[in-house]
């Protein structure tokens, strides 16, 4: 079985110079969402992307692989779902921080991941105003870099 298509999108693995950057893998079986996602928090510059995987198990071996701080986990994949693949990390990688990413944003959702370890939930849809606050929380040793006065 192939597990390399798409581990990494040409232009998503950018390495900011400034500061202290989270490094974080993104995991989701939607190309075009891995896509956004990584354009949207890499042009934060308080995040760098170290890899991108498709399923449960690539994100397995790609944290063998590289060194990530944070995982960006989609919960519904084929073959593991994001709450298997979530458990897995944890108790592979213990100081690797999880934040579990869907397009469901229920009370039962958020429980579930919760019981997998997960350090957060995201709903998709709030993404773009929660997802960087989240990161903020659990890195505060990583601040958000000042902005320059003009």
């Amino acid at each position: 079985m192939n597990h390399s298509h798409n581990v990494h999108l040409s232009g998503l693995t950018e390495t900011w110079t400034t500061g202290s950057p989270v490094r974080v893998v993104l995991v989701d079986d939607h190309e075009d969402f891995l896509s956004s996602l990584g354009q949207f928090i890499s042009a934060s510059k308080r995040v760098t992307v170290v890899g991108i995987a498709q399923t449960g198990e690539e994100a397995l071996t790609l944290l063998d692989v590289h060194n990530a701080d944070l995982v960006l986990m989609d919960v519904f994949m084929k073959q593991m779902t994001g709450f298997e693949a979530t458990r897995c990390l944890k108790a592979k990688h213990a100081a690797l921080k999880v934040i579990i990413i869907s397009f469901y944003d229920s009370p039962e959702i958020q429980g579930l991941a919760a019981q997998a370890l997960a350090d957060g939930f995201v709903s998709k849809s709030s993404i773009g105003t929660h997802l960087l606050a989240m990161i903020d929380k659990l890195f505060p040793e990583h601040p958000a870099p000042a902005s320059p006065i003009l």
